[in-house]
């Protein structure tokens, strides 16, 4: 740890002997633990509280930072990040859930398909890319 030989361990040895003086020497040494074992204690409980931080925001299980939004409703969950709350209107909120309904139809349809044919379902895609283009132009039009 510190790279000290044996020979230079013995002569500050023999010169806290000399400065300090066997009388008060096992003093030292017993307050030198006691401040040691302090800071070993301190150490492992900053650790500690890392590793529960760490585990609390899930940095060591590698998650993204949008783990969160998997507590939102569902109908929330896919809003863009630019959103602002109040800035659609009553009917694009209607067109959206729309297009997020027949997205999520569309995928299930997808993948019940491809689980019996293999292939891919290219109008379902079509479907849905319509119907996201035409919330999309509402969207523009407000």
């Amino acid at each position: 740890m510190f790279d000290l030989s044996w020979l230079e361990l013995s002569f500050v040895a023999a010169l806290a002997l000399i400065v300090i003086g066997p009388k008060d020497l096992p003093k030292l040494f017993s307050m030198m633990s006691h401040v040691m074992n302090k800071s070993k204690r301190m150490l492992n409980d900053v650790k500690g509280s890392v590793k529960q931080l760490e585990n609390e925001i899930n940095i060591s299980q590698g998650q993204q930072s949008d783990h969160w939004k998997e507590y939102l409703p569902e109908e929330i969950q896919h809003l863009p990040d630019d959103f602002t709350p109040g800035s659609m209107s009553a009917e694009d909120h209607r067109l959206r859930r729309q297009a997020h309904h027949a997205a999520k139809v569309a995928a299930q349809a997808k993948q019940q398909q491809d689980s019996e044919l293999g292939g891919t379902d290219i109008i379902s895609a079509a479907k849905v890319q319509t119907i996201k283009s035409a919330t999309q132009n509402k969207k523009e039009q407000a």
